[in-house]
Protein backbone atom coordinates (compact mmCIF):
# COMPACT_ATOMS: atom_id res chain seq x y z
CA UNK A 1 0.00 0.00 0.00
CA UNK A 2 2.68 2.71 0.73
CA UNK A 3 4.69 1.46 -2.71
CA UNK A 4 1.24 2.25 -4.13
CA UNK A 5 0.77 5.64 -2.41
CA UNK A 6 4.62 6.65 -2.62
CA UNK A 7 4.44 5.99 -6.63
CA UNK A 8 1.12 8.52 -7.13
CA UNK A 9 2.57 10.67 -5.24
CA UNK A 10 5.91 11.01 -7.37
CA UNK A 11 3.85 10.50 -10.56
CA UNK A 12 1.94 13.71 -9.28
CA UNK A 13 4.71 15.67 -8.19
CA UNK A 14 6.49 14.84 -11.72
CA UNK A 15 3.55 16.14 -13.29
CA UNK A 16 3.71 19.39 -11.15
CA UNK A 17 7.12 20.17 -12.28
CA UNK A 18 6.06 19.12 -15.69
CA UNK A 19 3.56 21.89 -16.32
CA UNK A 20 5.42 24.00 -14.12
CA UNK A 21 8.46 24.35 -16.94
CA UNK A 22 10.84 23.25 -14.24
CA UNK A 23 11.70 19.58 -15.28
CA UNK A 24 14.17 20.36 -17.78
CA UNK A 25 15.96 22.94 -15.28
CA UNK A 26 19.61 22.22 -14.37
CA UNK A 27 21.44 21.44 -10.86
CA UNK A 28 21.97 25.21 -10.92
CA UNK A 29 18.77 26.20 -11.97
CA UNK A 30 17.04 24.83 -9.52
CA UNK A 31 18.78 25.98 -7.09
CA UNK A 32 18.45 29.39 -8.13
CA UNK A 33 14.74 29.19 -8.11
CA UNK A 34 14.56 27.45 -4.41
CA UNK A 35 16.75 30.54 -3.57
CA UNK A 36 14.58 32.98 -4.74
CA UNK A 37 11.36 31.56 -3.17
CA UNK A 38 13.29 31.98 -0.13
CA UNK A 39 14.45 35.25 -0.69
CA UNK A 40 10.16 35.81 -1.13
CA UNK A 41 9.45 34.39 2.26
CA UNK A 42 12.72 36.27 4.38
CA UNK A 43 11.21 39.95 6.11
CA UNK A 44 14.84 41.92 6.31
CA UNK A 45 14.51 44.54 8.71
CA UNK A 46 16.41 48.43 7.63
CA UNK A 47 17.68 50.28 9.88
CA UNK A 48 17.63 53.77 9.16
CA UNK A 49 20.90 56.13 9.66
CA UNK A 50 20.73 59.09 11.59
CA UNK A 51 23.25 61.78 11.12
CA UNK A 52 25.82 62.42 13.32
CA UNK A 53 25.60 65.97 15.90
CA UNK A 54 28.01 67.20 13.66
CA UNK A 55 26.27 70.32 11.64
CA UNK A 56 28.25 70.08 8.10
CA UNK A 57 28.00 66.36 8.13
CA UNK A 58 24.41 66.94 8.87
CA UNK A 59 23.79 69.17 5.93
CA UNK A 60 25.69 66.92 3.46
CA UNK A 61 23.25 63.76 5.13
CA UNK A 62 20.32 65.90 4.05
CA UNK A 63 21.66 67.15 0.99
CA UNK A 64 22.69 63.54 -0.54
CA UNK A 65 18.92 62.06 0.69
CA UNK A 66 17.23 65.31 -1.12
CA UNK A 67 15.72 65.00 -4.64
CA UNK A 68 17.53 67.72 -6.07
CA UNK A 69 20.68 65.47 -5.50
CA UNK A 70 19.34 62.40 -6.99
CA UNK A 71 18.26 64.69 -10.20
CA UNK A 72 21.99 66.40 -10.24
CA UNK A 73 23.56 62.61 -10.67
CA UNK A 74 20.76 61.46 -13.05
CA UNK A 75 21.40 64.96 -14.84
CA UNK A 76 25.50 64.23 -14.39
CA UNK A 77 24.93 60.88 -15.78
CA UNK A 78 23.18 61.80 -18.94
CA UNK A 79 25.61 64.54 -20.18
CA UNK A 80 28.76 61.78 -19.68
CA UNK A 81 26.82 59.98 -21.70
CA UNK A 82 25.98 62.73 -24.40
CA UNK A 83 29.57 63.82 -24.56
CA UNK A 84 30.97 60.01 -24.92
CA UNK A 85 28.67 59.77 -27.93
CA UNK A 86 29.52 62.60 -29.22
CA UNK A 87 33.19 61.62 -28.91
CA UNK A 88 32.95 58.51 -30.75
CA UNK A 89 30.68 60.22 -33.82
CA UNK A 90 33.94 62.61 -33.98
CA UNK A 91 36.44 59.92 -34.01
CA UNK A 92 38.56 59.55 -37.05
CA UNK A 93 37.93 56.19 -39.04
CA UNK A 94 41.42 55.50 -39.16
CA UNK A 95 40.76 52.29 -37.39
Amino acid sequence: MNLFVSVIVDKFNEEIKRRQGSDSFSEEQKEWVKMQRIMLHVNLKTRSIMPVDNNFRKLIYKLVLSRFFENLIMLTIALNTLFLCLDYHNAPESL
